[in-house]
């Protein structure tokens, strides 16, 4: 998984405007009082084996950027760059016998963040990346 993990963050890094307008991402979760708009990376599914009927096997994982922004229309631009640079990647995955077989969306949406009132909005973009892997 952490070979995953670093290949996002080279691809992410590889984006002069991702890098530019968002800088990069945290982990799961920003620390309080973090200036919008920021971006943060969930991994709600980690390499979960699918094998075929031979050799390689593939581990399958989902992955989640999440943009939080002022305002709607700002978080889902920032979204638009995001699927520009990852929507069917193959990222380099280092690692003995790995490679990146696809990144699909698969999902995504904008909502309010907030109780009472909206303090930001929450936009984000999910990915099935599969990764093979030669025994």
């Amino acid at each position: 998984m952490l070979d995953l993990l670093s290949a996002i963050k080279t691809h992410w890094d590889g984006d002069p405007g991702l890098v530019a307008n968002l800088g990069g991402y945290w982990h799961g979760r920003a620390p309080a009082g973090t200036a919008m708009p920021y971006a943060v990376l969930v991994v709600p599914v980690m390499d979960s084996p699918e094998y075929t009927s031979g050799k390689p096997y593939i581990d399958i994982s989902r992955v989640q950027f999440s943009i939080f922004a002022a305002d709607d229309a700002a978080a889902m631009g920032y979204v638009e760059m995001i699927k520009a640079r990852f929507d069917e990647s193959r990222l380099d995955i280092a690692g003995a016998g790995k490679y990146c077989i696809e990144m699909r969306r698969i999902g995504g949406g904008v909502l309010p963040d907030g109780d009472d009132e909206v303090v930001a909005w929450h936009a984000f973009v999910e990915y099935r990346v599969s990764v093979g892997k030669s025994l």
